[in-house]
């Protein structure tokens, strides 16, 4: 197994990704990838005792497994956020009447959604534990911009 970035390395780590979130499965092949990426990077660990390297094969397994906990975590959360934002549309565009019907609705949903997503990228205001009050406003927004935006395209589809 490879562990150098490639697509095809990409593509293993999607579809054991998918199967470790969907059915539990694929987090050792994950985990198998970490380590090895963890191997070419650091070289006092590959010049490590093999029970070193053993140790850190197993952290990854149990990193992985953490990490794919939260992933689907926050996946459901995520979903759960979303679909509030669509079903109290739902219920909200016919008390709205005809500004549910204008394409300004499109720009707005786009707007939000492009705010949410350009103010995460690139951010280098992060520190380490990522808990500070700034990092905290930064997700909050993050999350509202975006249920905004999933609340103004459900209206703005809606016939």
């Amino acid at each position: 197994m490879q562990a150098k970035r490639s697509i095809m390395v990409d593509m293993q780590v999607f579809f054991y990704g998918l199967l470790a979130l969907l059915i539990g499965r694929g987090k050792s092949k994950l985990a198998e990838m970490d380590h090895l990426y963890g191997m070419d990077l650091n070289r006092q660990l590959r010049n490590s005792t093999s029970e070193r390297q053993e140790q850190h094969k197993q952290d990854s397994l149990v990193k992985v497994g953490e990490r794919i906990k939260i992933l689907r975590s926050q996946l459901s959360i995520s979903l759960l956020w979303l679909a509030t934002a669509s079903i109290i549309s739902v219920f909200t565009e016919d008390i709205v009447g005809s500004l549910a019907d204008s394409p300004l609705l499109g720009v707005l949903s786009a707007f939000a959604f492009g705010v949410a997503t350009l103010g995460r990228l690139g951010w280098f205001g992060a520190s380490m534990s990522g808990d500070t009050t700034v990092e905290r406003l930064d997700r909050g927004l993050f999350w509202v911009l975006y249920w905004i935006g999933m609340f103004l395209a459900t209206w703005a589809v809606l016939p």
